[in-house]
């Protein structure tokens, strides 16, 4: 079952890829260079995972394996992926209201508290970072302003 769902991803990736890349064509020639070169890359990827996911497949026929050896892998915690989406939808809303460097602290940590990550100092530290590094590259490299009240 999981080599037909890695297929799966792969092509619903594609094809999504496909649509995006479509939809820069109305896009002026200057705005359209990194649309298109995040929609290239998503493309490529997603043909190296069906191109992994055919060769497992005719790999594991050839050996024998059969489809009941391989499903053991690790399951997807759906709870984690519901609480990610969550919080992305809370980051969305702060992101709006408040500014962002306060909600993409809280959005980094949270997400690592989700997934298990339990090191206070290092994720504190480490959100912050982040937020701050993305935060003088937007606006100072590519000239950004970011909504909201703080910064």
């Amino acid at each position: 079952m999981t080599k037909y769902q890695d297929l799966g991803v792969g092509i619903g990736a594609m094809i999504f890829g496909g649509v995006a890349l479509a939809m820069t064509s109305d896009m002026p020639v200057r705005a359209r260079f990194f649309p298109r070169l995040v929609t290239g890359l998503i493309i490529f990827f997603a043909a190296c995972v069906c191109l992994a996911s055919v060769y497992r497949m005719v790999s594991d026929r050839k050996s024998g394996i059969s489809e009941t050896k391989v499903v053991n892998k690790k399951q997807v915690m759906y709870k984690n992926v519901f609480a990610v989406l969550v919080i992305l939808s809370a980051y969305y809303f702060l992101f709006q209201i408040v500014g962002y460097i306060i909600p993409t602290i809280l959005l980094i940590a949270s997400t690592a508290l989700v997934l298990g990550y339990r090191n206070w100092k290092v994720m504190t530290i480490t959100s912050i970072c982040i937020a701050v590094v993305l935060y003088l590259t937007f606006t100072t490299v590519f000239g950004t302003r970011f909504p909201g009240i703080f910064f």
